[in-house]
């Protein structure tokens, strides 16, 4: 075996590493050269997405508003001017009219009258609060003689209770000593006596303490029944009929005392009104009586002249149609100037969509393709967005 040369390996990785390079510099000398891409080129119609601005309805608003002025001049050319005749010259009269005396004489009568009315109201109104009044001392009295009443009611009830069970128990104390002497004769009897007295005396002594014992116990009901009595209740029954018949009174007191003050009311106001009827100062009549006479020195207030109807109309009508012309001009610079701001926003926006999009805007003549249905969709989803997120 022959021994290995020295680089035997990479001796032959060598040439092979060569060709690689050689062919891949052939492949990149034989590649072509990139074009540049040609962008697509199309026209809008601006005119055309005006309407979508979100500032259109203001121009809607301006042109309604504009169409109104053709009703206005309309009522300008209308316009009338209608004149009241002048009155005639007035003559004053020479006496005081009778319409001026049955005036006078009316009054007199509706301020008697009034005075009149004025005076009983016044009355009635001080007897309401005399009556008021007399209703409230009619009350405590009823109600002071009552809780009078109704005390010494209780108190004699009470003496009276006091009285029986004072009674009651003397009789109570005598029968017990009376049973206490036949309990004692009784025992005495049972241990000293015979049989036959026995039987005989002591059945008499049971017999009376039996008796005895029976009344003492009827008494101790007796007292427990005066004990338990409501005095209270007893005495606001006896009371209840001479309550009523005492309110009953006060009552009738009360009516008889309005029916005196209603009588003086009356009696007043009569008096008021023969007072008035009977006056001593008569008012002097006006019927006939002569007016001063007029003043030489006076001088008479000339009448205006009667105005130019057709020259105050034709001036209305000038300054009208002036300030309607001036309003209608103001109103057109401010929907050129709104459509101006809608033309350029819009145009920018076009611009904005066109690159995004990546085609070239161009005018209309310089293009076969319109691009207007795609920039409107564009437009149309931007603004609403814009107008979502604006709160």
């Amino acid at each position: 075996m022959l021994p290995k040369k020295k680089g035997g390996a990479a001796g032959r990785r060598a040439p092979l590493l060569a060709l690689l390079i050689v062919c891949s510099a052939l492949a990149s000398g034989c590649r072509k050269p990139q074009l540049p891409v040609v962008a697509s080129r199309r026209y809008v119609r601006i005119e055309a997405l005006l309407a979508l601005h979100p500032a259109w309805p203001q121009v809607q608003a301006l042109d309604a508003a504009q169409a109104r002025f053709g009703s206005a001049q309309n009522q300008i050319s209308g316009l009338k001017y209608p004149l009241v005749p002048l009155p005639i010259v007035f003559t004053p009269p020479i006496t005081v009219p009778p319409s001026l005396a049955q005036e006078r004489d009316k009054r007199v009568r509706e301020d008697a009258r009034h005075y009149v009315e004025q005076t009983e109201q016044a009355l009635q109104a001080k007897n309401i609060d005399i009556v008021r009044q007399l209703e409230r001392d009619e009350q405590r009295q009823v109600e002071a003689r009552y809780i009078r009443a109704l005390a010494d009611r209780e108190a004699e009830l009470s003496r009276i209770d006091e009285s029986d069970a004072a009674k009651l128990n003397g009789q109570l104390n005598a029968l017990g000593f009376r049973q206490a002497a036949l309990n004692s004769q009784i025992d005495a009897y049972t241990t000293r006596l015979s049989q036959d007295a026995h039987n005989s005396i002591v059945q008499d002594a049971v017999r009376q303490e039996a008796l005895v014992s029976e009344r003492i116990n009827a008494l101790k009901d007796q007292l427990k029944t005066v004990m338990a009595r409501n005095d209270h209740k007893q005495a606001l029954d006896d009371l209840a009929a001479r309550q009523q018949q005492w309110q009953t009174e006060s009552a009738a007191r009360l009516q008889t005392r309005k029916a005196e003050l209603a009588e003086s009311v009356n009696r007043q106001v009569e008096q008021a009104r023969a007072r008035l009827s009977q006056d001593v100062k008569p008012i002097p009549s006006l019927v006939g009586t002569e007016l001063p006479a007029s003043d030489p020195h006076a001088t008479p207030l000339p009448l205006p002249l009667a105005p130019d109807a057709s020259r105050l109309i034709g001036q209305a009508r000038t300054q009208a149609g002036a300030a309607l012309l001036q309003e209608q001009a103001s109103w057109q610079t401010q929907r050129a100037a709104l459509i101006a701001a809608i033309r350029a926003d819009t145009v920018q926006a076009v611009g904005q969509i066109s690159r995004k999009q990546g085609w070239l805007l161009v005018p209309a003549g310089q293009s076969r393709t319109d691009g207007t249905e795609l920039v409107a969709g564009a437009l149309r989803d931007e603004w609403r967005q814009n107008a979502v997120a604006a709160p």
